[in-house]
C-alpha cells in the first residue's frame, strides 16, 4: 500500500476559510495561518468545545495544541495575539486540568526548582569565591603595605650608614692629614733642630687642628734660629 501525502503550507492558507467550511480537524493549527484574529478563533473554539462536548480531555488537548502554536507563530501580531489569549480564558479549567498540562507543569516547576537550587548553589559559590578574592586582595595589600613600610625603613637605615660611613670617611681623612702634619713638623724640626725632636712631638701630640698645625708647620718653617723654633715649641699656657 503507498501513501501519497499532501503538503500543505500553514502559514499561506486563510484561515477564515477553514472555520467556514467548520473543518474542525484543522482548528488546532487556526494560529499558525492568515486572517486569523480574536473574533475568528472565538468562533472556532466556541464550536470546537460544542464538537467536544462529553469528550473534555480531547478538546483539552486540540487546546493544548491551539495555546502552543498561539506561542509559536509569527503570523499573527502581538497585539492579537494577546486579544486572542484574553478569549481564550474562558477555556482555562480545561487546560488547567488536562493530565498532559498537569504533567508539563510539574516537569517544568521541578526543572525550575532544579534551576533554582543550581543557581542559589551558583550564587553562593561565586559569594564565597569572592569573598576570598576579597581576602586575597586585603592580604595582598597588607603585604604591600608590609613591603613598602620595609622598603622605607631599609632606605633610611641605608641613607644613616651612608651618612655614617660618609661621616667616618671625613673622620679617617682628617686624622690622616692631621697625622701628616704631625710627621711633618716632627720631621722637618728633626733635619733643622735635631736637638728640639722632644719638644716637637710633644707640640704636635696636643694638636689636632689642622688650621692649628698647618699654622705651627709654616711658623717653624720661617725661623733662622733654633731660639726661635724653641719658643714656637713651647707649650701653650691655658
Amino acid at each position: 500500500m503507498t501513501f501519497d501525502f499532501l503538503e500543505i503550507a500553514l502559514f499561506q492558507e486563510d484561515g477564515a476559510y477553514y472555520v467556514k467550511e467548520h473543518i474542525i480537524a484543522m482548528y488546532p493549527v487556526l494560529p499558525t495561518m492568515q486572517g486569523v484574529d480574536h473574533v475568528l478563533m472565538r468562533t472556532a473554539m466556541d464550536e470546537l468545545f460544542e464538537f467536544c462536548r462529553g469528550r473534555e480531555e480531547r478538546f483539552a488537548e486540540q487546546f493544548v495544541w491551539m495555546e502552543i502554536l498561539l506561542e509559536r507563530t509569527e503570523t499573527i501580531a502581538a497585539r492579537e495575539k494577546e486579544r486572542i489569549r484574553r478569549e481564550l480564558q474562558v477555556y482555562d479549567s480545561l487546560w488547567e486540568n488536562h493530565p498532559r498540562v498537569k504533567q508539563i507543569r510539574a516537569e517544568v516547576a521541578a526543572s525550575k526548582a532544579q534551576l533554582e537550587a543550581q543557581f542559589k548553589k551558583g550564587r553562593a559559590q561565586l559569594e564565597a569565591e569572592r569573598a576570598q578574592v576579597e581576602k586575597g586582595k586585603a592580604q595582598l595589600e597588607a603585604e604591600r603595605a608590609q613591603l613598602e613600610k620595609g622598603r622605607v625603613q631599609l632606605e633610611a637605615q641605608l641613607e644613616a650608614e651612608r651618612a655614617q660611613l660618609e661621616k667616618g670617611r671625613a673622620q679617617l681623612e682628617t686624622e690622616g692629614e692631621v697625622h701628616g702634619l704631625q710627621h711633618a713638623i716632627v720631621t722637618l724640626v728633626r733635619v733643622r733642630y735635631p736637638a728640639l725632636i722632644q719638644m716637637a712631638q710633644q707640640k704636635v701630640a696636643h694638636l689636632d687642628k689642622i688650621d692649628a698645625l698647618n699654622f705651627l708647620f709654616e711658623q717653624i718653617s720661617a725661623q733662622t734660629t733654633e731660639d726661635g723654633v724653641r719658643a714656637l715649641l713651647l707649650p701653650t699656657v691655658a
